[in-house]
């Protein structure tokens, strides 16, 4: 005779029979095991997606001019604007899009007390950005000289391209250019 240990281990045991799931519990199921994943990856997609808009330049107006303004203070809201259109009103569609469109950059030196340097110094990197992207096609300069001296960019106007030039031979005063003697620039 067998003990009952050994009836219960020796048992005729059958296995149940799982049960098909339907289409709805299927996913169910693979949901609750993956909504973190999907989560994740949603997430990086829309980084993904940010990313390469942005690089590609998607809806972004690329400027047929760029001028940078060298100065102590920043030019008030409405003269950068009106100075931008009616600069705008003077050109030609340089890029194809059907549009004329001027961009200012605004290049500033001024700034007060400890922070003055630290200013000056990233508005320098700034600049030295945009003139070795050759970003900016015109540059309109509170004091020629010093930007000059600072920088060496400006070239003469008669073409010739002699470095160190003198700021004088390379600049156009405002009120001797004819196209731009009579523009309307707000109030300042």
């Amino acid at each position: 005779m067998a003990s009952r240990y050994l009836e219960w281990l020796h048992r005729d045991v059958q296995p149940e029979v799982p049960r098909e799931l339907t289409g709805k519990e299927k996913f169910a199921n693979w949901w609750d095991y993956h909504i973190w994943h999907v989560i994740a990856g949603g997430i990086l997609l829309v980084i993904l997606a940010y990313l390469v808009w942005h690089y590609l330049g998607i809806g972004q107006v690329e400027p047929d001019y760029q001028i940078a303004y060298m100065g102590t203070e920043f030019l008030p809201a409405d003269t950068a604007e009106a100075l931008e259109n009616a600069l705008a009103a003077l050109g030609e569609d340089c890029n194809g899009d059907g549009e004329v469109t001027v961009r200012l950059n605004q290049y500033t030196t001024g700034g007060a007390g400890e922070d003055r340097q630290v200013y000056a110094y990233a508005v320098s990197m700034k600049l030295t950005a945009d003139l070795e992207d050759c970003g900016s096609y015109f540059f309109l300069l509170e004091d020629p000289e010093v930007f000059q001296a600072g920088t060496g960019a400006l070239q003469p106007l008669d073409g010739s391209g002699r470095e160190n030039a003198a700021a004088e031979e390379c600049c156009l005063r405002w009120g001797d250019c004819p196209g731009a003697a009579g523009l309307d620039l707000g109030t300042y």
